[in-house]
């Protein structure tokens, strides 16, 4: 075998572990839970969480955060036990079931022990409404917020959604600014819509791009649906479905600021690529954003408002460039909600 066949084996071996890989990751699914306090309703940090299958064996263990949150990825699908332990609280034991693709929510509340005589309590956490509930293609606050991801919708999508192919390939936020096009599952993007709070927001004059450009922070959740559509959808591809954030009957305030750059940032220029003449290579030379958001209710329970606003800043450095190319996002929102009556609502937004 000469070193050019050689060669040719090896990347093919390689593309097929990556593939197989892949393949595994998909075919699993995820248990995200919360524990409470049965008494006062507090989230209970620091409680340990072990998944065992059905011959008793761990596969997975984990502990919920400050919030009570705990997340368990890789999961095969089928029938599993966990246990929940923490010093003064009886083990509680509960049964869950995954599917490949999706997330099963777990939602549990735990007591202090009340005498030495109870060592384990068992308890049915996971809802019947939750055994079928496939949330693959749905992102929340949670997923937006901890996800490795640029604070923007297409590259949400593009990391992800499996099913979606931008038009640009967005490394790391560098595309930034750009409403982009999405190919999903090999279908055209013209036929894609988009919609916020039910209305339509495709460009007519663009198929397949928005009219607005939301950031991450005016969002509650996204739904990105790629097969069959319910009636009062239009788009004949696939449909993105935004929904915004709302107040709530008690006033909150949020802040958020990031900031990626020099000097804190990492380059692959060596001295091999010098030898080639190149002597820098694409990346940020500023990309600070920030967004800052506030709601809560008006003239009492019935009337609630929720408004942000947030800016981006990106410039670049590109070989052979003289100008850094540079890109500012302006984005503002408000949202008032209403009870008119029983059976009357009424909502105002403006972007």
């Amino acid at each position: 075998m000469n070193g050019r066949s050689y060669i040719l084996v090896l990347v093919f071996v390689v593309v097929g572990c990556c593939r197989i890989a892949l393949c595994a990751q998909i075919k699993t699914g995820w248990l995200h839970g919360k524990v409470t306090d049965k008494v006062s309703g507090a989230a209970i940090g620091d409680v340990e969480v072990v998944i065992l299958d059905g011959a008793g064996t761990e596969i997975l263990r984990t502990t919920t955060d400050d919030s009570g949150e705990f997340l368990l990825a890789g999961i095969p699908p089928g029938e599993y036990e966990l246990r929940f332990r923490k010093p003064d609280f009886p083990e509680y034991m509960t049964h869950a079931r995954v599917r490949a693709g999706c997330e099963s929510t777990i939602d549990g509340q735990m007591e202090t022990r009340k005498s030495q005589a109870q060592p384990t309590v068992a308890a049915e956490w996971q809802s019947a409404s939750e055994l079928w509930s496939c949330k693959l293609d749905r992102f929340d606050r949670r997923r937006m917020d901890r996800l490795p991801i640029a604070r923007n919708i297409w590259n949400l999508l593009e990391t992800q959604h499996l099913s979606s192919v931008s038009d640009n390939i967005d490394e790391g936020g560098f595309q930034t600014g750009i409403v982009q096009l999405l190919g999903v599952h090999g279908g055209t993007w013209t036929e894609n819509g988009y919609r916020w709070d039910g209305m339509n927001i495709t460009n007519p004059y663009e198929p397949g791009k928005p009219l607005t450009y939301p950031m991450l922070g005016i969002l509650e959740e996204m739904n990105a649906a790629s097969a069959f559509h319910s009636a009062e959808i239009p788009a004949a591809g696939a449909d993105f479905e935004m929904i915004s954030r709302r107040g709530s009957g008690k006033f909150h305030g949020q802040a958020e600021a990031y900031y990626l750059g020099e000097p804190f940032e990492s380059s692959n220029l060596d001295s091999r690529l010098r030898s080639f003449g190149f002597q820098t290579t694409p990346h940020f030379k500023r990309f600070p954003e920030a967004e800052f958001s506030l709601g809560g209710p008006v003239r009492g329970q019935q009337w609630s408002y929720f408004t942000s606003f947030g800016l981006q800043h990106v410039s670049k450095v590109i070989p052979d460039f003289a100008v850094s190319p540079t890109t500012s996002i302006n984005s503002g929102f408000a949202r008032l909600d209403g009870t008119l009556n029983a059976k009357n609502q009424v909502t105002g937004i403006i972007s």
